[in-house]
């Protein structure tokens, strides 16, 4: 079995992906789409690093406007009732313009969270076609692990059901993920297979807001997360109520 990363070494590959230092780094838990990063790099699959580059490097241009809007914010909330009408409204452009230089309007909210889904797919799938590709398939796992019904509105095109030629969402890539699956026997590999299959097919629903579609795709994404949970071998969390229904 593949040696775990050291707290270390998850700091250091943490700090080159993101930018923070290797003490905050070394104390804070790391994020999904950072586990990820750590595994696919392990890996040598260059072109995920260099999407989740793509992500971190957008994430540190937005982070001084984002921090700028929340302290202005902020002090709007705090100092309300204090300050003149024409010094909130001042505030308030202040914290709109900054809001507009972090990009907040201008794309899918959704969009790197896509990306950052489908480059754990591809990790599964590369998990399926070795004899043991158990860290990647972990690292699948906890991108995942979050929220079922989120990761069913990431994994679906809404273009899709629009009938939108050329869509470029990244669950138009997610649909294809099972088409050229191949590997070894092992256990490990199966599963890891089996996961991007129900990936695949969760991408496949239509994105209609029927909350039919929405819990189908929900059931598969969590389908998929217990194939690539067997597929890392990692036991079976303990069974939670069932998430609220939008």
């Amino acid at each position: 079995m593949p040696k775990r990363p050291t707290a270390a070494q998850r700091a250091r590959e943490v700090q080159q992906a993101t930018g923070v230092n290797y003490t905050a780094a070394l104390r804070r838990p790391q994020r999904p789409s950072e586990v990820l990063y750590a595994a696919v790099r392990a890996a040598r699959m260059g072109w995920a690093v260099s999407r989740l580059d793509d992500i971190f490097r957008a994430e540190r241009r937005r982070a001084p406007y984002l921090a700028e809007a929340e302290r202005l914010e902020g002090l709007l909330h705090n100092e309300h009732d204090r300050l003149p009408e024409a010094e909130r409204q001042a505030l308030r452009a202040q914290a709109d313009s900054a809001l507009a230089l972090a990009g907040v309007h201008d794309d899918d909210p959704w969009d790197e969270a896509r990306e950052v889904l489908w480059v754990a797919g591809a990790a599964l799938a590369r998990a399926g076609s070795l004899p043991d590709g158990r860290r990647l398939a972990a690292a699948a796992a906890v991108v995942l692990g979050q929220d079922p019904y989120l990761l069913s509105d990431w994994v679906r095109c809404p273009g899709r059901a629009l009938s939108r030629p050329g869509c470029s969402f990244v669950g138009c890539e997610c649909e294809a993920m099972d088409m050229h699956l191949a590997g070894p026997d092992t256990p490990w590999a199966q599963e890891a297979r089996a996961g991007v299959r129900a990936l695949a097919r969760a991408a496949r629903v239509p994105h209609t807001g029927n909350d039919d579609d929405w819990t189908e795709a929900a059931e598969l994404m969590e389908e998929a997360l217990r194939h690539s949970r067997r597929a890392a071998g990692l036991h079976e969390p303990a069974a939670v109520d069932d998430p609220p229904r939008r």
